[in-house]
């Protein structure tokens, strides 16, 4: 969830409630998360994307291009890849921006 207020000084920032969201399957494990409470109107922000699955599961490329809304998406990195026995965990690193006042959630 993301809110938007104008601060006393004149600048318009982003809060961003940092609450991970994660859900298990039998196979599967997933967590998404952000670096920052709060951005002004065009600066970055991380959003992480952290699966863990087991080596048997086929998982498809990572594809964002219009699944975050309003947010501008400006880099997609992966910055973790680790295989510990049979399970495989991968972590990516999702840059983005927004430029658009009010009350904002990453869906």
């Amino acid at each position: 969830m993301a809110l938007l207020s104008k601060a006393n000084t004149g600048l318009v920032f982003l809060l961003l409630v940092v609450c991970p969201i994660g859900a298990r399957a039998a196979d599967l494990e997933a967590r998404a998360w952000v670096d920052r409470n709060q951005v002004a109107i065009g600066d970055t922000f991380n959003l992480y994307l952290e699966t863990i699955y087991d080596a048997g599961l086929e998982m498809k490329p990572l594809a964002l291009s219009d699944a975050l809304g309003e947010f501008t998406i400006r880099d997609i990195r992966k910055i973790q890849d680790r295989v510990d026995g049979d399970r495989i965990k991968r972590i990516f690193n999702v840059v983005l921006a927004i430029f658009d006042v009010g009350k904002h959630s990453i869906p």
